[in-house]
């Protein structure tokens, strides 16, 4: 199987790393995904994230900032060839973690925002 590396442009860099709160070590579930669900998981440092985007794997580093702030940065994925029905789910799964500026969590539930405010992905505590 061969895999190619897809590199997302990287986002404005934030203030210095800090940990999301309540996030390090935590992985959810994309809310209401058709099968297989993406997924995405935090590291125990809450510094890195990676997960899987309903047909390939991705990482990249997260930056947080105050009130909520939190970016992707350097997202890197593998490319490998997708069925067409997981083809909408990952792009909008990649598209929500590119454009992603601030989050809001409510106890299972983890939701990214983009700049206006719009909730780009809801997650499901995993």
């Amino acid at each position: 199987m061969k895999f190619r590396w897809l590199v997302l442009l990287p986002l404005a860099a934030c203030a210095a790393p800090t940990p999301p709160v309540g996030l390090a070590g935590t992985s959810w579930v994309l809310h209401r995904a058709e099968e297989p669900a993406p997924s995405l998981e935090f590291s125990a440092d809450g510094l890195r994230g990676s997960g899987f985007s309903g047909c390939n794997r991705f990482m990249g580093r997260v930056a947080t900032g105050p009130d909520g702030a939190l970016r992707f940065m350097g997202v890197a994925g593998t490319m490998m060839a997708c069925a067409p029905e997981t083809d909408p789910q990952e792009a909008l799964v990649l598209e929500g973690l590119n454009n992603v500026r601030r989050i809001r969590r409510m106890d299972d539930r983890l939701e990214m925002l983009g700049q206006d405010g719009a909730v780009l992905l809801i997650w499901r505590r995993g």
